[in-house]
């Protein structure tokens, strides 16, 4: 066994080298982070919906971004502008949700 603190190499309780007490357990703490690989969003719905209500921003209600979706609403899908855009990005499979996940085929 190997002393946490200095590293020596021994089978006592103690460090002969140190003294620190060696055989205490430490607690091992586990954490599943387990991030999924895409969105529970699916890309064909959110292309279906920016193809016919884009200018309103209804995609974007959908993926969760209600901030854009409301700017979108005011002005008219950035003047047509972002709407062709994000049909673009959702046909290439690049458009994210609202936790930057891409979405599903």
């Amino acid at each position: 066994m190997y002393c946490q603190k200095c590293g020596t190499d021994h089978t006592s309780k103690f460090c002969p080298n140190c003294g620190t007490v060696t055989n205490q357990q430490t607690p091992q703490i586990v954490i599943n982070n387990t991030i999924p690989a895409f969105s529970p969003k699916y890309r064909w719905i959110a292309f279906v919906l920016c193809f016919f209500f884009g200018i309103f921003g209804v995609h974007r209600f959908y993926v969760g971004k209600i901030g854009t979706g409301i700017v979108y609403i005011l002005t008219g899908g950035l003047l047509g502008i972002g709407w062709i855009i994000d049909m673009i990005t959702i046909l290439l499979g690049g458009f994210r949700d609202v936790n930057g996940l891409f979405l599903k085929n």
